[in-house]
C-alpha cells in the first residue's frame, strides 16, 4: 500500500484506539468509531469511486456503459450514476448540552448517569426521589435534599445553562470554587456537591456542550453522497447549452473529496449531422471559456465524447476515426488516474471523511491537552512548593523552640511563686501574712474571770462575740487569707507572670508550632485548669491554748512577805520620820522610844499603821495588775507565734499544690507538643508519599501529554491529506 494510504490506515487505527479509551465518557464518540470502521473497509477494498451525474439519464447511463466496457477499469473502479442533485440547504447549527454524573472508582472515574439538558426546563439535583438528577445517599455524602438546579438561560437565539445552589448545607462548587447563588457554566466545567474536590463519596457532575448541524431533509444527504467520490463526471448534451441546474452544480461544487472532475460533452457525428456538429463545436468553445474564466477554481477538465452508440437503439453505428481518437484519449485519461497510485487518491477522499467524522475529537484533544497542561503545571507547582519547604527541619526546630520556651516559662513561674511566697512571709511588710496574724492577735482583748477559785486570763475577739474559741477565728482567718492568696496567685500565673502568664504562653506556643495551615486545630493546647487547694483547709486543725490561770497570793501573806523583805526600808522610813519630828536614837532605843510614843500618843500609831497598810495594799494591787498584763502579753505572743508557724506550714502545703498544678500544666503542654511532633511526623510521611504520588502523576500526565501530542500531530497531518 502506498505511503499516504498506509499512513491514513495507521491514523484510523490510532483514532480507533483513542475512541476506545473514551467511549465510556462520551456516547457521541461511538458513532465516530462506527464510521471509522467503514472507512477502513473502503481502504481495504482499494476501489476508486466514480460518480457520473447528468440531467439526462440516458447520457449518464451511456458513460457508465462506456467505462464499464473496459475490463481493466471495471476491476478497479466502483461506478455509480445519478441525476444532478439539488443544491445544499444551509441549516443553522444547533447547540446541545448534557450533564454527566461521575463516580469515584479506585483512583479513576466512571460515568454513572448521563442526562441531556433541555432549553426550556430546569434539572433539579438532590437526594429527593423527585429530583431529575437523584443523588443516592448511600453512594454520596453531604448532599442536601434539594441541593441545586441547572437552569437554561435564553439570550435571543442562544441558550446557556447555569447552576444555582438551593441553600444546601455543604455548598455547591464549580471547578473547586464555592458559588453563592448562580453561576453560568462553560463546557467541561466540573461541579462537585458538598466538597471542593472530587474524591470517594463526593458527587461530581461534568457539564458538556456540543454543536451539531442537522440535515434539513434527504436532498442534502443525496448531494453529499454524490460528491463523495474520487472521480466525478458531469455529462451534458453538446448540441445545446448546459442547463442552469448543471451550471449551478458545477459553480457550487464542493470538490473537497474529489481528486479529479470532468465535464463530458456528448458530441454528434460530423459526417451524419454536420450542421449540428458545428453548433456543438461552438458550444464546446463557450464551455471551455466558461470553465477557464468563471469556474477555473473547480478544476474541471473538458472531454468531448461520442456517446450515441451507447444509448442509441441502432447497434450498427460506426464511429468516425476522429471520434474514436477522442474516446481513446478519454480512456487514457481515466487509466492514468487509476494507474498513478489510486490508493493515494482514495486516501485523499477517505482522509477528508475521516477529518469530518473526527471533528468532534479535535476539541476533545485540545481540551484534554489544556487539562493536562494545567494538571502538570499544578503538580509541578505543588512539588516545587513541597521541595522548597524543608518541612522536616522546620517542624523539628519549631518543636524544639516550643519546648525551650515552655521550660524557660515554668522555671520563671516557679521563681515568681517563690518570690511571692517570700513576700507573703516578710515580717517587715504590712501585706505579709505574718504581720496580719500578729495584727489580728494584737487586736484581741484579754478578759479575766474567776474559775474554780482561780483567776483565768482569756483572749477574746470582739468582732465575733458569739465565738467561744478564739482558735476558730484564727484558723478561719489564716485559711481564708491563704486561700485568697492562692487564688490570686493562680490568676497571676495564668494572666500576668512572664509576659501574660500561661494563656499567653499557649498562644505563643501555638504560633511557634503552627507551621502548616489548617493542620492543627486552634484548640490544640487545652486551657489551664482551676487550682483546687480546698483539701488543705478541710483538715480538723488543732488549736492552741488561748487562756492561762493566775494564782494570786493573799493580801496578808503579801504584806508579811513585803514586811520581811522590806524591813530595812521600813526602818529607814521610820528613822526619817522620827528625825522629821526631832527624835534620834539607835535601833533599840528607837524601838523603845517608838513604843513609848505610841503608848503616849496612840493616834499616831493608828496613822502609822494605816499608812503602812495603804502602801502595801496599793503595792499589792499594782503587782497583781502588772502580773495579769504580763500573762496576757505572753499569751498573745504565744498565740501569734503558734499561728504564724501554722500559717507557714499551711503555706508550704499550698505552694506544694501550686507546684503540682504547674507540673501538671507542664506535662499537658509537653504531651501536646509530643502529639504535635507525632502529627508532623505523620505529615512528613504523608508529604513524602504525596511527593511520590505527584511524581507518579507527573510521569503519567507527561506520558498522556506525549500521546495526545502525537494524536494531535496525526490529526493535523490527516487534515493536510
Amino acid at each position: 500500500m502506498p505511503p499516504k494510504a498506509d499512513k491514513l490506515k495507521q491514523t484510523i487505527e490510532n483514532l480507533q484506539l483513542f475512541l476506545a479509551r473514551r467511549t465510556d465518557d462520551r456516547e457521541d464518540l461511538a458513532d465516530i468509531e462506527r464510521k471509522l470502521v467503514q472507512f477502513k473497509k473502503v481502504l481495504d477494498i482499494q476501489k476508486l469511486t466514480v460518480q457520473i451525474v447528468s440531467d439526462e439519464p440516458l447520457l449518464a447511463q451511456a458513460l457508465f456503459d462506456l467505462i464499464n466496457s473496459k475490463k481493466e477499469l471495471k476491476e478497479v473502479l466502483q461506478l455509480k450514476f445519478d441525476p444532478i442533485p439539488k443544491p445544499v440547504v444551509k441549516v443553522t447549527p444547533k447547540q446541545f448540552a448534557s450533564i454527566q454524573l461521575r463516580q469515584f472508582q479506585q483512583n479513576s472515574t466512571g460515568v454513572q448517569q448521563y442526562f441531556e439538558l433541555s432549553s426550556d426546563k430546569e434539572k433539579l439535583i438532590g437526594r429527593s426521589h423527585e429530583c431529575d438528577i437523584a443523588i443516592a445517599p448511600n453512594l454520596y455524602q453531604g448532599v442536601s435534599w434539594n441541593h441545586a438546579a441547572i437552569e437554561p438561560v435564553v439570550n435571543g437565539e442562544a441558550t446557556q445553562w447555569q447552576i444555582c445552589d438551593r441553600g444546601s448545607t455543604n455548598g455547591t462548587f464549580v471547578n473547586g470554587r464555592k458559588i453563592t447563588e448562580c453561576q453560568l457554566l462553560q463546557s467541561k466545567d466540573i461541579v462537585t456537591l458538598a466538597s471542593p474536590r472530587f474524591s470517594e463519596g463526593i458527587a461530581e457532575l461534568v457539564f458538556t456542550t456540543r454543536v451539531e448541524t442537522p440535515n434539513s431533509d434527504g436532498t442534502d444527504r443525496e448531494y453529499w453522497d454524490i460528491v463523495d467520490c474520487d472521480l466525478l463526471f458531469v455529462v451534458i448534451d453538446g448540441k445545446q447549452a448546459p442547463t442552469t441546474e448543471v451550471t449551478a452544480f458545477i459553480r457550487d461544487l464542493d470538490n473537497t473529496c474529489i481528486s479529479k472532475q470532468f465535464l463530458v460533452v456528448d458530441i454528434p457525428n460530423p459526417k451524419q449531422e454536420p450542421e449540428v456538429a458545428k453548433n456543438a463545436d461552438a458550444n464546446l468553445s463557450e464551455l471551455e471559456n466558461w470553465l477557464k474564466n468563471e469556474v477555473a477554481d473547480k478544476g474541471f477538465e473538458l472531454i468531448p465524447l461520442y456517446l450515441k452508440p451507447y444509448y442509441s437503439e441502432d447497434t450498427d453505428l460506426e464511429i468516425d476515426p476522429k471520434l474514436q481518437k477522442k474516446q481513446d484519449r478519454f480512456f487514457k485519461v481515466v487509466e492514468s488516474s487509476v494507474k498513478r497510485q489510486p490508493e493515494n487518491m482514495l486516501a485523499k477522499r477517505i482522509a477528508v471523511k475521516v477529518v469530518r467524522a473526527a471533528e468532534p475529537i479535535e476539541p476533545v484533544l485540545y481540551h484534554q491537552q489544556e487539562e493536562l497542561i494545567q494538571k502538570i503545571t499544578q503538580e509541578q507547582q505543588e512539588i516545587k512548593a513541597l521541595e522548597q519547604l524543608n518541612f522536616k527541619e522546620i517542624s523539628k526546630k519549631a518543636i524544639a523552640q516550643a519546648n525551650q520556651d515552655k521550660d524557660k516559662f515554668f522555671k520563671q513561674i516557679k521563681l515568681d511563686v517563690a518570690n511571692s511566697k517570700a513576700a507573703l512571709l516578710d515580717i517587715y511588710s504590712k501585706k505579709s501574712i505574718i504581720y496580719k496574724v500578729q495584727d489580728f492577735v494584737d487586736r484581741l482583748n484579754p478578759i479575766v474571770f474567776n474559775k474554780h477559785g482561780q483567776k483565768i486570763i482569756q483572749l477574746n475577739d470582739d468582732s465575733q462575740p458569739d465565738s467561744e474559741d478564739i482558735n476558730e477565728s484564727l484558723i478561719g482567718f489564716c485559711t481564708t487569707s491563704l486561700e485568697s492568696w492562692a487564688i490570686e496567685e493562680w490568676q497571676r500565673i495564668q494572666h500576668i507572670y512572664d509576659r501574660g502568664g500561661l494563656n499567653s504562653l499557649l498562644d505563643r506556643l501555638y504560633q511557634t508550632v503552627n507551621i502548616v495551615p489548617n493542620l492543627l486545630p486552634e484548640s490544640i493546647f487545652s486551657q489551664p485548669e482551676r487550682i483546687d487547694i480546698k483539701d488543705n483547709f478541710l483538715i480538723s486543725f488543732a488549736g492552741t491554748n488561748c487562756e492561762v490561770s493566775h494564782k494570786q497570793k493573799s493580801l496578808g501573806a503579801y504584806i508579811m512577805k513585803q514586811l520581811r523583805s522590806q524591813m530595812m526600808q521600813v526602818m529607814m522610813m521610820l528613822t526619817l520620820l522620827l528625825g522629821f519630828v526631832g527624835i534620834s536614837a539607835n535601833k533599840g532605843q528607837m524601838m523603845k522610844n517608838l513604843s513609848g510614843m505610841f503608848q503616849e500618843q496612840p493616834w499616831f500609831f493608828g496613822i502609822f499603821v494605816c499608812a503602812i497598810i495603804f502602801l502595801l495594799v496599793n503595792a499589792y494591787n499594782n503587782d497583781n495588775k502588772h502580773k495579769l498584763e504580763e500573762a496576757g502579753t505572753k499569751l498573745k505572743k504565744d498565740l501569734a507565734s503558734y499561728y504564724q508557724s501554722f500559717t507557714k506550714n499551711l503555706l508550704d502545703k499550698v505552694i506544694q499544690d501550686i507546684n503540682l498544678a504547674l507540673d501538671s500544666e507542664d506535662k499537658k503542654i509537653a504531651d501536646t507538643l509530643e502529639f504535635i511532633s507525632d502529627t508532623y511526623t505523620d505529615r512528613i510521611v504523608e508529604v513524602e508519599k504525596q511527593q511520590i504520588q505527584i511524581k507518579n502523576n507527573l510521569e503519567k500526565y507527561q506520558a498522556q501529554q506525549k500521546i495526545l501530542s502525537n494524536e494531535l500531530s496525526e490529526f493535523e497531518e490527516l487534515k493536510k491529506m
